[in-house]
């Protein structure tokens, strides 16, 4: 299952259509294989420090912040930045 936060949802509206149907595809092949028990290839890393416990998907020059329950295969989308602002 994917939950996205109202403030992703809002950053997603504000990309251009390219961008935003780009990460909606990498959402969704990670959502649906994440719910089937297991994770897709994609650029997919743990973040360390201040960002502990999340994880951040690579789609071009955009990282999308998200965390991933193990338990019931959901993942919550929580920001969606461009790279130069994503960590700060």
């Amino acid at each position: 299952m994917l939950y996205v936060s109202e403030k992703a949802l809002k950053q997603l509206e504000e990309l251009e259509e390219r961008d935003r149907e780009a990460i909606k595809a990498k959402l969704k092949e990670l959502a649906e294989a994440f719910e089937a028990g297991f994770l897709p290839r994609v650029d997919l890393r743990k973040l360390r420090g201040r960002l502990e416990g999340y994880y951040r998907l690579r789609v071009g020059k955009f990282r999308v912040i998200l965390s991933l329950r193990w338990e019931d295969g959901s993942v919550f989308v929580y920001e969606i930045q461009r790279r130069r602002s994503a960590y700060r």
